[in-house]
């Protein structure tokens, strides 16, 4: 019996991972899922038939800490698993004050806490003596990993890195259609694409400073996502002469269309967990081109699919992007993404979680 603790069920990486791990352990008959969300403002994953779903109702963490300690004691799961920073510490929190041997608690590390600069010094500093009582911690890559152990003592034995999970069928499916949408493709335009929250973290100012310096007057940028830097992205086309160039798109519950339909996939985070975006612009056949990304999986930067410039300069990378975008054809001859994107396909990444599992009940 597993206990998944998450924020929500919003469109967040964490999020979609621990939803694509939960829907493929729920098929199994030796797994018993239950997910508890802290509040459910929007939903917009979904889950197997076969999962509990607790809602918890509350705007803050530490109001529904009662709620969860009841909810252990009835249901007695096997294992707790959580995600995200603050729900972490959550998760280590219960288990120092139901002291019991019955139940593993296990983190994921979703995002390089101690390399983010708005994560505060002092809930850094909360992760550094409550994250070694975790029984496991799981970490999405090697980048984050090498944070965790390079700031936290005596977590080296318990520390397992497992890439995200990716539903390869169900993004190649949603791919190729969808049911609404007020926008038209233009045969005479170039597509290219963002999609993510507007926030510091996406850094979608350093893609207007490019774009705002390639003369292509066909050339038409979606950014799909919204979020609190909206307004000011906006503002921004407009001082840079470049609106015409944009199109927002806000939130899509299919955004997989649309990347599909887009000649390149813009990356351009202050830092990233993994990259799982990056994987799925590949299964809908779109080439990424990341700039200066800090933490994106060490797979992601050796091959033709994704092109990867470590600079600041926004001059140089706007002649770079240009120069992909006239040369498409010849810069991505030998597109073949599956290569990369195979080995994180659900079943192959579950089979690392369950092993995890089943070292850290024994242990």
């Amino acid at each position: 019996k597993i206990f998944f603790l998450i924020p929500d069920l919003s469109y967040g990486g964490a999020q979609k991972t621990i939803v694509n791990l939960a829907n493929s352990l729920a098929l199994e008959k030796d797994y018993i899922i239950t997910i508890i969300i802290i509040n459910n403002k929007k939903q917009i994953l979904s889950l197997n038939q076969n999962i509990k779903l607790i809602n918890f109702n509350s705007n803050r963490l530490l109001f529904c800490m009662h709620k969860f300690i009841l909810a252990t004691l009835k249901f007695k799961p096997n294992l707790i698993i959580s995600t995200t920073v603050h729900v972490n510490i959550l998760n280590i929190l219960i288990k120092l004050i139901i002291r019991t041997k019955k139940i593993k608690f296990i983190i994921r590390e979703s995002n390089p806490t101690f390399f983010r600069n708005d994560v505060s010094n002092f809930t850094k500093q909360v992760c550094r003596i409550l994250y070694p009582y975790s029984d496991s911690i799981i970490s999405l890559s090697n980048f984050v990993t090498e944070g965790l152990l390079s700031n936290i003592k005596n977590i080296r034995h318990k520390v397992y890195t497992i890439g995200n999970p990716i539903d390869i069928k169900n993004i190649a499916k949603q791919s190729e259609s969808i049911k609404e949408t007020n926008f038209k493709f233009n045969q005479d335009y170039e597509y290219i694409c963002f999609c993510g929250r507007l926030s510091y973290q996406k850094n979608i100012e350093f893609i207007i400073q490019i774009i705002s310096k390639i003369a292509l007057p066909n050339l038409r940028i979606l950014i799909i996502g919204d979020g609190p830097e909206k307004n000011k992205l906006l503002n921004m086309i407009k001082y840079k002469n470049c609106k015409k160039n944009f199109i927002f798109l806000g939130y899509q519950s299919n955004p997989h269309y649309f990347i599909k339909r887009s000649k390149i996939f813009l990356l351009s985070s202050r830092w990233e967990g993994f990259g799982h975006v990056i994987l799925e612009s590949l299964i809908c056949e779109t080439p990424v081109v990341c700039f200066n990304t800090p933490g994106i999986n060490k797979d992601f930067l050796e091959c033709n699919e994704i092109k990867y410039y470590k600079s600041n300069d926004t001059t140089y990378l706007a002649n770079k992007l240009k120069k992909l975008i006239i040369n498409y054809n010849s810069e991505f001859v030998n597109f073949k993404p599956q290569n990369i994107y195979n080995k994180y396909n659900i079943k192959t990444i579950s089979t690392h979680y369950k092993k995890v599992f089943l070292e850290t009940i024994k242990n």
